[in-house]
């Protein structure tokens, strides 16, 4: 089965609703947890289709053209999301006004947390101590069935050389604190806590100074391409790679790939 990644459409859309509610319990399906299974896509990843400052790439069957994964983020952090306080939250708000579902006894745990955040969206703002370290954030799922197969970095490689591309040289997510797979994954590939914000949920990746490097990959001697391209690189020596692609070395001597040894 053959996967590529692309840049994502409005044509997407169902298809991101659909991913995000099969990931959306700590990188399992919520499903069962919601009677408006719209709400986790609504709120997590389909405005960053068409908001202010955002991209999107989709993962995707290449035979199908299913969609079975996505990373979306904002190059701007507080634009996004003055945004969508203003302009995405309150429109979608009105389809739960009346009769609302927020106030039956019998209201899902799950639909009540996300309505109260459309009710109220500005208390969700992100963290001052994140956006100090970067304007930029993003959110990524892969279907289970396709997770531990290397696709998730590959996302994440996207999603660097997108906020590189205009200039930042950082990004941050946050994590659901139950998704123990999930943390490990992202300090895996070198996102470390973010120093004074309120929770360890709260990662960064600096794509300057070598932040894909890892323990596991320093004590083989190899490097993971962070997305640092610069314009003097040249192919050195006889290099095993996966992939042309080139970083930075922790003195600043070039790499080249992937899997290149540190020079």
């Amino acid at each position: 089965m053959s996967l590529a990644i692309r840049r994502a459409t409005e044509a997407d859309t169902d298809a991101l609703f659909r991913v995000c509610l099969l990931t959306a319990d700590a990188g399992k399906s919520a499903a069962a947890l919601h009677d408006f299974p719209e709400l986790p896509g609504l709120t997590y990843v389909v405005p960053y289709l068409t908001r202010k400052e955002t991209w999107a790439f989709v993962l995707e069957e290449v035979d199908t053209k299913e969609v079975v994964g996505y990373v979306v983020g904002t190059y701007d952090t507080r634009a996004y999301e003055e945004d969508v306080i203003r302009n995405w939250f309150p429109v979608h708000a009105i389809r739960y006004l009346y009769n609302s579902p927020y106030d039956r006894p019998d209201i899902k745990p799950g639909d009540k947390w996300y309505l109260g955040r459309y009710r109220d969206p500005t208390v969700y703002r992100s963290f001052d101590a994140n956006v100090e370290f970067s304007p930029a954030h993003l959110h990524i799922n892969i279907l289970e069935k396709h997770q531990g197969k290397g696709w998730g970095r590959r996302l994440i490689e996207k999603a660097v050389e997108t906020v590189k591309d205009r200039g930042l040289d950082g990004l941050w997510v946050g994590i659901d604190p139950r998704n123990d797979d999930a943390r490990k994954f992202y300090k895996r590939i070198g996102f470390k806590e973010i120093e004074g914000a309120p929770d360890v949920n709260q990662l960064g990746l600096n794509t300057l100074v070598n932040a894909c490097t890892t323990p596991e990959l320093q004590s083989e001697n190899r490097m993971l391409w962070c997305g640092y391209q610069p314009p003097h690189i040249s192919r050195l020596g006889p290099v095993t790679t996966i992939r042309d692609r080139s970083v930075m070395s922790p003195d600043d001597r070039v790499i080249w790939g992937p899997e290149a040894r540190v020079l």
